[in-house]
């Protein structure tokens, strides 16, 4: 009951937040963008590996990338901190309300991208505050009925799917996106 609350309590913050904003062309596509945001949580190496992955594949396309993700623990996990190739924040850099407090997602939240992936699979308070919070001219997430509000694009994730499958169906569908037809 207490996570309801809060996360009622958080999306009314992004709600406000959104409608002080001034609306932004969402005319962008995957292969249009410059700067791509990507957000997931860290909870296994994997996750870590396929995030990795994706960012050398779009820096490879010539496109800036930064990632954060956020650690449901209280503690980092060993396989980050032998390679510190993203910026992470975790459960002990989060307020009750499930703000982030650290350096790392404040800057986050202050840079604009073309384009903001938020890759989780999973509900957490934190990642609505970065998703919804963030300066992007497309937010594009999982589907979630009650996050329609802070994401332009979604796609639904049925409960088996993995997360590899998940940035692959979430790739293929971000490219589609005002690509002409030839």
């Amino acid at each position: 009951m207490f996570f309801k609350l809060k996360q009622q309590f958080m999306l009314m913050r992004i709600g406000r937040e959104q409608r002080n904003r001034k609306p932004t062309p969402k005319n962008t596509s995957l292969s249009a963008s410059k700067f791509i945001g990507l957000i997931f949580v860290l909870d296994d190496e994997e996750k870590y590996s396929s995030v990795l992955r994706l960012k050398k594949q779009l820096e490879a396309e010539g496109k800036r990338v930064k990632v954060i993700a956020y650690v449901p623990t209280r503690e980092v996990p060993d396989y980050y901190m032998a390679q510190l190739q993203m910026d992470i924040f975790s459960k002990k850099a989060v307020n009750l309300l499930g703000v982030p407090t650290n350096e790392f997602a404040r800057d986050f939240v202050k840079q604009q991208f073309d384009l903001l992936i938020d890759l989780s699979l999973t509900e957490h308070l934190p990642l609505y505050y970065v998703a919804g919070f963030g300066n992007a001219t497309l937010r594009a997430g999982k589907y979630r009925p009650h996050l329609l509000s802070i994401y332009d694009f979604m796609i639904k994730a049925h409960d088996q799917m993995s997360f590899d499958d998940f940035i692959s169906a979430m790739m293929k569908y971000l490219a589609l996106l005002n690509t002409p037809k030839s």
